[in-house]
């Protein structure tokens, strides 16, 4: 009988840490950018770090370039999302939904004069977070954002056409640790 519960114990235990170990081994962090928006003068870098089981935090730099017509104008700023996982319970894998807040420092010119003036993005984005490996791995992270963005900018007697509700996509990639 002893030598029954002591394998029993044994067992019990080696089940505990091996399941303590497989949790361990469950990325908690990650890095991504987007690319498809590199290819329109959009740039994105965001680390994201899970602050338990359902939730996570996200920070990001976000660095903007277009030019159209006589318009010349680029944007560098930064952001916060905090996301929850209501589904997988396995932040930051599966599906997540949460508010985020921007801010960009937008600098244009318009024929010979520049100004410069500062964004406000604030709104809610949804997504689905694969990442493929235990310790590390690779990440691939499709997105949808709603956003209203407050902010105002004149360059001699020409306003930015800038601001109101936006809607976007984004399809991100990058690796988990």
């Amino acid at each position: 009988m002893m030598k029954r519960t002591s394998i029993a114990a044994l067992v019990l235990c080696l089940s505990m840490m091996v399941a303590g170990a497989a949790q361990a081994a469950v990325p908690k962090n990650n890095i991504t950018v987007q690319p498809i928006g590199f290819l329109f003068g959009n740039g994105n870098l965001e680390y994201e770090a899970a602050l338990g089981d359902t939730t996570a935090i996200a920070g990001r730099i976000n660095y903007s370039a277009w030019n159209i017509g006589d318009w010349s104008t680029s944007a560098i700023g930064g952001g916060l999302s905090y996301r929850f996982f209501p589904v997988s319970k396995q932040a930051p894998r599966g599906f997540w939904v949460g508010p985020g807040a921007d801010i960009l420092i937008i600098s244009s010119t318009y024929e010979d004069d520049t100004a410069s003036s500062t964004f406000i993005s604030v709104g809610g984005d949804l997504g689905y977070k694969w990442i493929w490996g235990e310790e590390v791995g690779f990440v691939l992270c499709p997105s949808i954002s709603l956003r209203y963005v407050s902010g105002s900018l004149s360059v001699g007697d020409n306003e930015l056409p800038f601001g109101g509700f936006g809607f976007g996509l984004g399809l991100a990639l990058g690796l988990a640790f």
